[in-house]
């Protein structure tokens, strides 16, 4: 019997799955937070709030909803001094955008949901200065990072990782504390993934993934279709109450896959009790053809403190019955993958160091192009 094969029970009149799911949709975002009253919390030091306040009932009635939904832990001095950029967006100045720090994301969010264009245009001359200022330090490229990803400027995103890898390189030795981890472990795991490709340019991967604990792909074998092949993801730091965590994208069998981990479960049965592990099928291959499905054959061991893999933990697909994988259903795996109890015991050894270790093994048997699954 398939390791797991018993965790998953069938549906009614259909056959066993074998515990292999897709992860069900995320919930809902919750209901807006109620306005809280006025409180007299000591005001940011650079940001001038003298000038007379903004009549918040003679504003448009979606702004202050849609403001207080972005950020909610903004005090209403606060929420007075950002919602008059928006509506006096010559106050912008790249002094005043600064002093927002960490605010600005929740800024261009609005600017662009609200579609401000003087405003985007400011926050994006700013942007655009942090890029080639010296005096950019990290922890405003990664607010600027945040900023330009909130107002979807395109091409903006590339500039900014190639000004905080440039200055991540020059403060090669101090990295530990320029990078700020905090604020880098807010970003999703493919920008920390673009981060380490641009560092390996400069031969500072390994240092960075090391020190800072950045998720990493290792041991990549391609294959080719009907061939075995795979990679390995590693996240250090591993702690349960982490949200989702994505691998970057790897080439297996001339299609694109990601590692998706769910630290404490991600459905009713698995939730605080099991960790769930998925793969996901990207919706293109590797030569940008459109991808409508795939079926394969996956292997995910637990990899533990012998560095062979030996005494890890480990699920399978039933040998000889491969999966689909498809638009529908691109993420397939278990929910079930292992208990948190087993993972987190001592004497176990799969966490040394609170080091995860994954490892995929993939065979593509066949493959759909789009176009032909449209013309069929």
């Amino acid at each position: 019997m398939v390791p797991g094969a018993a965790q998953q029970g069938a549906p009614a009149g259909g056959p066993l799955n074998f515990g292999l799911m897709p992860p069900p949709h995320m919930p809902p975002a919750p209901a807006a937070p109620a306005l809280r009253p006025p409180s007299p919390p000591p005001p940011h030091p650079s940001l001038d709030l003298s000038a007379p306040a903004i009549v918040l009932g003679a504003l448009d009635p979606a702004l202050p909803h849609a403001f207080y939904l972005s950020d909610p832990s903004l005090s209403v001095e606060e929420a007075a001094f950002l919602l008059r950029l928006l509506y006096a967006p010559r106050d912008a100045s790249p002094a005043t955008l600064a002093a927002l720090g960490e605010r600005l994301p929740a800024v261009a969010a609005l600017a662009h949901k609200l579609d401000v264009p003087a405003l985007l245009s400011a926050l994006k001359g700013y942007l655009t200065g942090l890029c080639y200022a010296s005096s950019s330090d990290v922890p405003q490229l990664l607010h600027g990072l945040r900023t330009a990803q909130s107002a979807l400027f395109e091409g903006m995103e590339e500039e900014i990782l190639d000004a905080l890898a440039a200055r991540l390189t020059t403060t090669a030795n101090h990295f530990v504390s320029a990078l700020q981890v905090p604020a880098l472990q807010a970003l999703d795991s493919s920008i920390l993934a673009q981060i380490v490709f641009r560092l390996a340019q400069q031969g500072l991967a390994m240092s960075v993934v090391t020190s800072a604990h950045m998720p990493a792909i290792s041991d990549v074998c391609p294959a080719g279709m009907g061939q075995v092949g795979g990679f390995t993801f590693s996240t250090y730091n591993f702690r349960p109450e982490e949200r989702p965590l994505h691998s970057p994208w790897v080439e297996v069998g001339k299609l694109c896959w990601r590692a998706i981990v769910f630290p404490r479960g991600n459905s009713e049965g698995a939730a605080d009790r099991y960790l769930s592990v998925f793969l996901e099928l990207g919706s293109s291959g590797a030569t940008r053809t459109c991808v409508a499905c795939a079926a394969a054959t996956v292997k995910v061991t637990l990899l533990g403190e012998d560095p062979a893999g030996e005494g890890g933990h480990a699920q399978q697909t039933p040998p000889g019955e491969p999966v689909i994988f498809n638009r529908q259903q691109p993420a397939r795996g278990w929910r079930q993958f292992i208990p948190l109890a087993s993972l987190h015991s001592p004497e176990g050894g799969l966490l040394p160091r609170n080091r995860l270790r994954l490892r995929f093994d993939i065979a593509v048997h066949s493959m759909q192009r789009a176009e032909d699954a449209a013309a069929a």
